[in-house]
This record gives C-alpha cells, sequence and structure tokens, in this order.
C-alpha cells in the first residue's frame, strides 16, 4: 500500500502539522518490460526501472489528495523503497520522474497496451518528455527520495491532469548519457542498470511500499491563538560583587491573526540577593518601546503601549549588582507576558537550567564560587589528522557552577602542534596523547587520539599475483594521508569476476575457478586493483582417454591422460606419466600410453604420476603421493577371419539324406574370429541351411562351402541313388505290448537291389494300435549289423 504522510515543521511561521494523516493512496502502479512486451506485472511485488539490454519502467498512479480547509502544497516528497540495485559497487544510474500524459489500467497495461484495447501512442508508454526531478541510485542505496512538489500542487490544481508518473533511467539501452554529476568526471557515462523499487503489493519487504510526505500551509483562520516565549539572558554568568549589566532576550512568536493575541506588560521578578535592579532600556525587532517602568522589591513591571502582536524579539536591558560571598548563587529571573485587555492568562516561560539545556531557555543567573576543575571540549572519540580544532576550557567551582578561566594551553609532544593561548590545535602525527588546560594550581586534560586524515595516496597488495586453486591471497592495503601519516584504512573489497573467486571483508582471497580477474579495494573514495591469475591446484585424479572402448585384435589405440586438481580443472600435462594393465588382452607401452590389442577379452588400463618428493621445514624428506587414474572395461574382440577348416571334409549319403557340416576360423592372432559363417553347396546334389545342415535330394557330386569373412573351405559331398533299397522284413519280439513297456527290440532287414553300393540312408518307423490308430513311441537305433559302406548289391 503506497501512502502519504503530512507533516510540517514546529515553528509557529511554518507551516501546519496534521497529527492523523490524510489518507491518499496510490490506485495503481506497474512497470513496463521491454523483453516481455506482453506481459503484465499489476500483481508484482515489485517495480523495475531501467536495464542492461531491455527497457523496464515504472508506473505509479495516486488519486489526487484533498487538502482540508482550502489549505496548500508547501512539499510533496516521495519515498520510494530500493530492493534490489544491478549495478556493481563501483556503478550508478540516474533515474527520471515524469508526467503520463494518458489514461492506463495497471491491471492491463504491458509495454504496448495501455489497457485491454488501447494500445500506447508510443510503445514503452505515454509520458511527456519533460523531466520533473531525478536520483541517483548506486549498490549502497536502499531509499530514493524524490521532490515533487510542482507535479503534486498541479495535480491539486487542476485534478485531470494527474495520469500518474513514470520512474525511467535516462540512460536506457540505446541511449549513451554524459552525466558528469554522477562521478565528477565530464565523461562519465551512466551504466544501463536496473533497480528493483518496493511496490504497493509487497508484503514481505520490511522497507515497506513507496510513499508521499506532504507538507501544507493551512488557511490562517484555522489557526488557534497562541502567544509564546522562549528567553536568554546573557551573560548568566555574573562575576561576585560589582555592578553588571545584562539583557534579557525573549523571542516571542505570535500566531492566529484576527484574534487579540499580543501583550503590553512583562513582569521580571526580583529574586532576593539581586541588589540595586535597574531597567536600562527595552526595545522590540530595533524599536525602543519607552515602557511604563515600576515594580517593587520583588518585581519590575513594564508596561507597553502600544501592545506587541506580532513575532519578533524584546530585549530588556538592566543593570544590577551582584553578591559578593564566595560561595554559589543562583536567581531566576523568567519574565510573564500577559495582555491585560483580553481573557488569555499570562504566560511564563520555564525558568530553564543554568546552562540553558531545559526548554532551550537561559532564564537563570548565577554567581560562582572559585575555580575547582577545569573540564576541555568539545571532548571527540578521535581528531582527523588533516584537521584543526580549537578547544575550550570551562572552569567549575565545587558546586559545578562555570567560572571563567584563563587557561596556559599545552599537548603531549608526539600528537601535533598547540597554541598555548588559543587553544588552536593541529593534530600531525597518529597516535594518542592528551591536551592540558592550566590556570594556577588548576588543570584539565582531555585525552586526545589523532586518527588518519582523508587519504591522499590509496594501494592494495600484493599488485598482481598468481594464486592456485589450492591457496588463499591475503590481500591488505594502505593509504597516506596530508601529513603523511602511513596507516591501514578499513577497505572494502570485491572481485571483478565474482564467478572466479570470492573476498571478504578482511581481504581474504579464496579462488572458485581457474582464469583471470581483478581484486578492487576501495576507500574513503579512492580504489586500487590488482590483476589476479588462478591456476588450478595440484595434481588429485587422472582421467584416461578413452575411458572405455572395444577394438580388434592387432589394432592399436592410443590412450591420453589428463591430470584434474581437486576441483576438476584440468591441469598442465607433468609429462612423466607410467602406463600398465591391460595384460590379458594386449601390451602396452609404459611411456607413451600406446596400446597394441593380441587376445580376446577384458581388461583395465591404469595409469600413475608420482609427486616429486618434498623437503620438510624440519629437513625431512617427505615421499610424494602416487596419483592414478584407471580406464572402464577395455574390450578386444576378434579381427578378421585369416582361415578357415570344415568338418567333415568329405562324405556320401543317399536322397532324402542329411549331414550336419561344422567349421572353424580363427584370426591373425589365434582368436576364434567372431564372423557369421555363411554356407552354399555346389554340383544341384541338395540344400544346406545357414547352421550348415546339407539334405540330399538329387544324386551326383558336390560341394559343401563355408565362407567366413573373407576366407573359405570345402568338403567334398557324392550323393547316392537310393532307390534298390527295399525293407525285406520287420522283425518283432511281441505282437503285443502293454503302454508304458520300454526296451523292446525290433529288428529291420534291408536288401540293395539297386546295381550301386549304399554308403548311407535314412529311414523312419511309425507304430500303430490294433485298430490302426497311431500310437506315440520313440526308438533309437542300437546297432547295424551290415556297415553301409560294405552293403554291397544284392546283400541284406
Amino acid at each position: 500500500m503506497v501512502g502519504l504522510i503530512l507533516s510540517a515543521a514546529s515553528a509557529w511561521s511554518d507551516p501546519y502539522t496534521f497529527t492523523s494523516p490524510l489518507s491518499w493512496e496510490n490506485t495503481d502502479d506497474t512497470f513496463l518490460s521491454e523483453k516481455f512486451p506482453n506481459t503484465n506485472y499489476a500483481d508484482a511485488d515489485s517495480l523495475k526501472s531501467g536495464g542492461n539490454a531491455k527497457r523496464n519502467r515504472a508506473l505509479i498512479k495516486y488519486t489526487t489528495p484533498i487538502i482540508p480547509g482550502g489549505g496548500t502544497i508547501a512539499s510533496a516528497i516521495l519515498h520510494i523503497p530500493i530492493r534490489d540495485y544491478k549495478g556493481s559497487v563501483l556503478e550508478k544510474t540516474r533515474y527520471a520522474i515524469h508526467r503520463m500524459t494518458g489514461d492506463w489500467d495497471a491491471d492491463h497495461a504491458t509495454w504496448t497496451m495501455a489497457d485491454s484495447a488501447k494500445a500506447w501512442t508510443q510503445n514503452g508508454g505515454d509520458y511527456d518528455t519533460t523531466t520533473i526531478a531525478t536520483f541517483v541510485v548506486d549498490n549502497s542505496d536502499t531509499m530514493a527520495v524524490v521532490d515533487l512538489t510542482s507535479l503534486v500542487a498541479g495535480w491539486v490544481t487542476s485534478p485531470s491532469t494527474n495520469k500518474g508518473m513514470m520512474i525511467r533511467a535516462t540512460s536506457e539501452p540505446g541511449v549513451i548519457v554524459i552525466d558528469p554529476d554522477i562521478f565528477g568526471r565530464s565523461n562519465a557515462v551512466v551504466v544501463h542498470k536496473a533497480t528493483v523499487f518496493e511496490s504497493s503489493d509487497q508484503t514481505e519487504q520490511s522497507a515497506g511500499a513507496p510513499y508521499f510526505v506532504i507538507t501544507i500551509h493551512p488557511p490562517e483562520d484555522v489557526l488557534p491563538p497562541v502567544v509564546s516565549a522562549i528567553g536568554e539572558i546573557s551573560p548568566h554568568l555574573l562575576p561576585r560583587g560589582g555592578p553588571v549589566s545584562f539583557d534579557l532576550l525573549v523571542r516571542v512568536s505570535i500566531r492566529g491573526p484576527g484574534y487579540d493575541t499580543g501583550f503590553d506588560r512583562v513582569t521580571l521578578p526580583l529574586s532576593a540577593g539581586l541588589e540595586n535592579v535597574t531597567h536600562v532600556k527595552s526595545t522590540f525587532e530595533g524599536v525602543d518601546l519607552n515602557p511604563v517602568v515600576s515594580g517593587s522589591s520583588t518585581s519590575l513591571v513594564l508596561d507597553l503601549a502600544p501592545p506587541i502582536d506580532s513575532s519578533g524579539v524584546l530585549q530588556i536591558s538592566f543593570t544590577m549588582e551582584a553578591p559578593g560571598a564566595d560561595t554559589a548563587e543562583t536567581f531566576s529571573v523568567p519574565p510573564t507576558l500577559d495582555d491585560t485587555n483580553t481573557l488569555f492568562g499570562p504566560m511564563t516561560p520555564s525558568p530553564g537550567d543554568v546552562d540553558g539545556s531545559n526548554n532551550g531557555n537561559h532564564m537563570r543567573v548565577t554567581v560562582p564560587g572559585v575555580l575547582s576543575t577545569i573540564a576541555i571540549t568539545p571532548a571527540l572519540d578521535s581528531i582527523p589528522a588533516d584537521t584543526t580544532i580549537t578547544f575550550t576550557a570551562t572552569g567549575y567551582d565545587n558546586d559545578s557552577n562555570e567560572v571563567p578561566v584563563n587557561a596556559l594551553w599545552s599537548a603531549t609532544t608526539l600528537i601535533g602542534l598547540m597554541d598555548p593561548v588559543s587553544g588552536f590545535f593541529d593534530p600531525i602525527r597518529v597516535s594518542e596523547g592528551y591536551v592540558t588546560a592550566t590556570d594556577g594550581a588548576v588543570a584539565g586534560s582531555l585525552y586526545t587520539h589523532v586518527i588518519p586524515g582523508k587519504p591522499i595516496g590509496f594501494a592494495i597488495a600484493p599488485p598482481d599475483t598468481t594464486v592456485s586453486m589450492d591457496e588463499t591471497v591475503d590481500f591488505v592495503s594502505i593509504a597516506i594521508d596530508g601529513d603523511f601519516n602511513w596507516y591501514r584504512p578499513k577497505t572494502t573489497w570485491s572481485v571483478m569476476n565474482p564467478g572466479l573467486a570470492a573476498i571478504d571483508t578482511s581481504g581474504l582471497l579464496t579462488p572458485a575457478a581457474p582464469g583471470s580477474t581483478f581484486v578492487i579495494g576501495s576507500y574513503d573514495g579512492w580504489y586500487d586493483t590488482s590483476a589476479v591469475a588462478i591456476t588450478p591446484g595440484e595434481i588429485a585424479a587422472i582421467d584416461i582417454d578413452p575411458a572405455s572402448a572395444t577394438i580388434t585384435s592387432l589394432q592399436q589405440i592410443q590412450f591420453q591422460a589428463t591430470a584434474r586438481d581437486a576441483y576438476g580443472n584440468e591441469v598442465a600435462d607433468p609429462g612423466t606419466y607410467t602406463w600398465a594393465g591391460g595384460a590379458l588382452i594386449g601390451t602396452i607401452d609404459p611411456v607413451t600410453g600406446l596400446f597394441d590389442a593380441t587376445t580376446a577379452g577384458k581388461d583395465v588400463i591404469r595409469v600413475s604420476y608420482k609427486k616429486p618428493n618434498v623437503i620438510t621445514p624440519e629437513g625431512e624428506v617427505a615421499l610424494g603421493a602416487t596419483i592414478v587414474g584407471l580406464t572402464d572395461t577395455i574390450t578386444v574382440i576378434p579381427g578378421p577371419a585369416v582361415s578357415a577348416a570344415i568338418a567333415p571334409s568329405s562324405t556320401s549319403l543317399g536322397i532324402g539324406g542329411a549331414v550336419q557340416f561344422t567349421y572353424q576360423a580363427f584370426d591373425a592372432e589365434g582368436n576364434a574370429a567372431a564372423e557369421t559363417p555363411s554356407w552354399t553347396v555346389t554340383g544341384d546334389i541338395g540344400t544346406i541351411s545357414g547352421a550348415g545342415l546339407l539334405t540330399a535330394t538329387s544324386p551326383g557330386n558336390g560341394l559343401a562351402i563355408v565362407t567366413v569373412g573373407s576366407v573359405s573351405d570345402t568338403a567334398s559331398v557324392e550323393v547316392l541313388d537310393n532307390e534298390g533299397l527295399v525293407i525285406e522284413a520287420v522283425l518283432e519280439s511281441r505282437d503285443r505290448v502293454t503302454q508304458g513297456e520300454s526296451g523292446l527290440p525290433v529288428g529291420i532287414a534291408l536288401r540293395n537291389e539297386s546295381g550301386n553300393g549304399i554308403a548311407s540312408f535314412s529311414f523312419d518307423l511309425t507304430f500303430e494300435g490294433p485298430l490302426g490308430q497311431p500310437l506315440n513311441a520313440e526308438y533309437v537305433v542300437d546297432s547295424i549289423l551290415a556297415p553301409f559302406d560294405t552293403l554291397a548289391s544284392g546283400t541284406a
């Protein structure tokens, strides 16, 4: 919620203060984003203005304030809490306030649209290019305070002109602004940085929402009649004995014209002990009043004609004789101001303390005792070496009343030069000592700490440095003031690239990533930089490339080692790696990491680096650690086949017969080849499957061929005509068997009626039940009485 606070100073002639703030809340606020031109930010808890690459502009609108009683605007100050400035510690951005010239709806306004149906006449909002006011934001600001008296007064006079306001960076992207007032240089270019302000929708930020502080001039007839006075006696310390002249000054403030609020009588009390009080002269604002003086032993009365009815200074001059006792005495002399012609009673200011601390009045005079102590002022915690100061000595009696003192001044030699008469002190050296004021046997001393003055030079160290990721660097700073005091200032530290390193308030730099950056030290308007090169730390791990591989025998692979520090950063090659491992699958050159694959299988490669030995401060040898890196699995597969062998190398079979061929293939290292074989048959004698099973279909001679990669082998095949082979008889041991029986012998008698010898044949047996139904049965060829290769024509 953006609100209004009405206020005014307390002096009677100043604008009036309303104790109950008027309710003046903003009805609309949002910001426009060039980066997201169709997005509305009415519900955002912040307002953004400025930007590095794209423009942002904040819009705020308030209802026109109603000033009660016909008053007028004295001042209107806008307070805008700052949540975040996007610039660095050394950057600043200026913002301008502009009057909006067209209506807009915060719930729908975007970079291109003023409301849900109407576009801006120009993207980014319709505003008067005349700047109402500007303010500058830097990295340390938390609140922007802007005087918008003329803008708000215009709204009050003409409410129809209140279209709200825009907060716009004067250095928006695409506009180069030379602003010498920011950095004090004629060529200072304002940076394109964004500022995030609080909005009326924020609920969590302690800074609150933007608000106005409004001071108004109320109409004079609403003020109550008041007559007030603040008095001062000069001098208020009187010497002991003898006549003295003094003036009573009464600063009168009268408020409320139209009322009879003046006064025509001043009554001055006469305390016991004040002798021979005589009125000398009375003036008001330098004009002699010529009052009628009367009185008694207790008071002195001044009647004024005409009465005083305006504000000003009344001066009453007296002479009197003070008591001569050695002990201190104090006399109160507060005057009473009265208008004898009105119902308003007399007004008497408070007497106040002797030193005037009560209500700002000096309404007492004191006759002090003898000097007892001396106090030196000002009592400062420290004095900069490049300044000067005049000390004042004040004497006091035993009752703490002021006593005149004639001081002789001195100071500790090391801290500076002191004028012995005036108390003028010129500090020179940064050190500690005392300033002393002496009057006779009474002396007073003041501890004085001289601190460095404004710097005339500033530097940080080391000036340039290289640091590894395993190290830190302590940066220090030194400054010199105009008196050539060297000192260690309280420095603000930062890093140009926070992604590479961090630096704490003491100047300790901790690397975060290798690279080059700058450390910046700043103090009292001075700054210095130091280039920092951040290198990787010591070797803590070794990566191997490739981390895994699959290669064939006789193939070579070059392994590469990359050293890394504990943070994963690559470290320069130390050049002394030792390679090992992989013995199950090949050999590796221990120096170069070149690996020769020989044997199919799996293994890992190992690389190691031994850090150098170091000599400890105690003179002992500390052995350097060995850092080891391992690959994942390295797989060697067989290479191309260079030889193949088929089995059987020759065979014969009858038509319908089948033979299973097998093969063996090897690469150049004798590893079984992994390539898939292909099978073919020649001579039109049959077919052969992809698994090497040949089935005879026609009599004749041919070849079974297996091909593996680029090599092959053959087997000769003869297929015999087996049409003369007939079944002579099936010999059964029993004509009936029981279900589940096994081991029943069955004999088959064959007769070769062909004209050829038969080396092989095939047959099949089926079994039937008594009704001719098929039965499930298995059989095994147990023996052949006559071998096929001797089954000649005509035999059985």
